[in-house]
């Protein structure tokens, strides 16, 4: 038996509809979106990028690689955990097989790399395609037998990487560059600074 609990945002529990966990995970969202946007613009996203560029380069300007990849690691636990911990508040339990299977770690993987390693926009972007895509292959190929969406997955990561290893922010700034002649920045808005 299962402590009943009141229902509503105090105690993080809904039982008749999902929308007030369609809630708390749009504020977690915009939180680490915003959180990141903001570590991207500030000093700490530049030592980030300087020591992934080259650590020995960045210690030589005084930045202290070692530290710098310690609050990283920090602050991405930080937010693993949060996340993690309403992902088992939603489900009622967790186990190894629900969240880190090798389903998901791919996924994971595969929408990074789809959308745009390293930009903030990118793995937006690859979710958007690749959980719709997913869901259409389980529906009408369900039938064939497991793994016919990592199949397709797998073509479409290789022709991604072989025609364009930007992704599809690569892409949209390939078509911008060719049309309008403006350049995608790594978070998202132009390189003209205009969003």
């Amino acid at each position: 038996d299962y402590p009943v609990v009141k229902e509503g945002i105090e105690n993080l529990m809904w039982y008749n509809t999902k929308t007030g966990y369609y809630y708390c995970v749009l504020i977690l969202f915009l939180f680490i979106f915003g959180l990141v946007r903001w570590l991207e613009s500030h000093r700490f996203g530049y030592y980030l990028r300087a020591v992934r560029e080259g650590e020995e380069t960045a210690e030589s300007l005084g930045v202290s690689g070692r530290a710098v990849k310690l609050a990283a690691m920090a602050i991405s636990a930080a937010l693993t955990a949060l996340c993690g911990a309403f992902f088992a508040q939603y489900n009622l339990r967790e186990d190894a097989s629900m969240a880190m299977s090798l389903d998901m770690s791919m996924k994971f993987v595969l929408i990074t790399v789809l959308g745009g390693a390293g930009t903030l926009i990118g793995p937006l972007l690859g979710a958007a395609v690749l959980i719709p895509l997913q869901e259409y292959t389980r529906a009408f190929w369900g039938g064939l037998g497991g793994g016919v969406d990592l199949i397709i997955f797998g073509i479409l990561i290789i022709i991604i990487v072989v025609k364009q290893p930007a992704g599809i922010i690569g892409i949209i700034d390939a078509i911008r560059k060719r049309f309008f002649g403006k350049k995608v920045d790594a978070k998202g808005g132009l390189a003209d600074g205009t969003p």
